[in-house]
């Protein structure tokens, strides 16, 4: 997260690049620090949901967060709404 070569949070806030599902069991804190603040978040049960834009698509990843860590990520969505 913090350091990594993807983090865009400085360029692109909301906004993430080359992530996938590997993200999974990542603290929300060291996530939202890379890549800044959702564009969206909505409650989910027993959680949150955090929705980013993909760079260069018209499409978002939405990454679902329990206990302070991500527990899944979906890409490809349209934008939440």
């Amino acid at each position: 997260m913090p350091g990594d070569p993807n983090c865009r949070a400085r360029e692109a806030p909301g906004t993430v690049e080359q992530i996938g599902e590997d993200v999974i069991g990542s603290r929300v804190s060291g996530f939202v620090s890379c890549f800044g603040n959702p564009i969206d978040e909505r409650g989910a049960p027993g959680g949150r949901c955090l929705y980013y834009r993909e760079r260069g698509d018209e499409t978002y990843w939405r990454f679902c967060a329990r206990d302070g860590r991500i527990v899944s990520a979906a890409g490809s969505l349209p934008r939440p709404g």
